[in-house]
């Protein structure tokens, strides 16, 4: 379903665009529809509040968790595995494997031994999924979002994103981010994916914050303009 969602919300991202005409037609869609990303956005930023679990469907799916699971006993005979995030680490041409946010709580809910999701496999894929709807889910919520003062933001309701939501994902990309700034993470096609959606997550969210006038610390904004320089050289193929 990881990958229904993102479609859905890349989507209403399009569709945003059109929200004047979407106003006349459907009147009572677009406050749902903000209400649901709004909803989302809660989850999204919340990965460690229980294990998710989501099996395999498609053909290419069910292939990247049996390749992952090869890799996963290759690993185990030759140490050939960086966990990332983990407990362990070793290898000069080690595979990329991250175990912090999403990456972990997916490798919690699939049930094995190692708290790690490996580039390439389907929990990676999973979890990589749950941030570009993140991402999507934002942009959607910024594209209609009002301009409005602090003393506003808790007339706002559920249709909108709260501002503790934004600040707990802004916290949990970071530690992601942290995490995926490694010359492992810069010579996968993966890696550099991933830093290009965890820089678009920290972009506009901070711009939904700017949007609602929401307050945050000084050395925070330090730490996420910061995070969005590594991870635009790394989605670049740059090293930091």
């Amino acid at each position: 379903m990881a990958q229904e969602a993102k479609y859905a919300l890349f989507l209403l991202c399009g569709l945003a665009r059109l929200s004047g005409q979407w106003r006349l037609m459907l009147p009572d869609s677009l406050p749902a529809f903000r209400r649901a990303t709004a909803s989302f956005l809660d989850f999204a930023a919340s990965p460690g509040n229980e294990p998710i679990s989501c099996a395999p469907v498609s053909a290419s799916e069910r292939a990247a968790a049996r390749s992952a699971s090869a890799a996963s006993e290759g690993s185990k005979a030759g140490g050939a595995l960086v966990a990332i995030g983990g407990s362990s680490r070793a290898g000069s041409s080690a595979t990329l494997a991250l175990g912090k946010g999403w990456f972990e709580a997916v490798a919690a809910g699939a049930g094995g031994s190692s708290s790690t999701a490996p580039a390439g496999g389907y929990l990676w894929q999973l979890a990589e999924r749950l941030y570009s709807s993140a991402q999507y889910a934002l942009a959607f919520q910024l594209a209609l979002a009002p301009e409005v003062g602090e003393e506003e933001l808790a007339d706002l309701g559920p249709e909108w994103v709260r501002p503790a939501t934004l600040l707990a994902l802004q916290e949990d990309v970071l530690g992601v981010a942290d995490d995926c700034s490694t010359n492992a993470a810069r010579r996968d096609p993966s890696g550099r994916r991933l830093a290009r959606t965890l820089q678009a997550l920290l972009g506009l969210s901070s711009q939904m914050q700017d949007s609602m006038g929401a307050e945050r610390l000084h050395r925070h904004k330090q730490a996420v303009a910061a995070a969005i320089g590594r991870l635009a050289a790394l989605s670049a193929g740059r090293r930091t």
